[in-house]
């Protein structure tokens, strides 16, 4: 979504892993590469137009090491930024992302 930060998405392609399709999408989206792709949350994305169920989306985070590329803006992509902690919170993003950064930063400490 343009002129919101959130981490780059879309559809699980036929016979593809989640992981496989979370570091393909982050490539085609960002041009970053990722490696050591772990499982962090879910979020259901539900959209209602007055009692009715319109859309129901389920979002798989991860977590990623960064191993290669540079940012590139694209179609999918207007601006990048690497964040650290509760600095997520100056951003406009989707609702659920500055929950998701800090459980993986929680998880990047408790590894450490």
């Amino acid at each position: 979504m343009l002129g919101v930060y959130a981490f780059p998405g879309g559809r699980v392609e036929l016979g593809e892993t989640l992981a496989e399709a979370a570091a393909r999408e982050l490539k085609e989206e960002t041009g970053l590469e990722a490696g050591s792709l772990e499982f962090l949350a879910h979020v259901d994305a539900i959209t209602r137009e007055g009692d009715r169920v319109s859309a129901h989306f389920v979002i798989v985070a991860f977590t990623a090491r960064w191993i290669g590329g540079e940012p590139a803006p694209g179609p999918e992509l207007d601006a990048f930024a690497w964040v650290r902690g509760d600095d997520i919170l100056a951003y406009v993003t989707t609702p659920e992302l500055p929950r998701l950064v800090e459980k993986a930063l929680a998880l990047d400490v408790a590894r450490r």
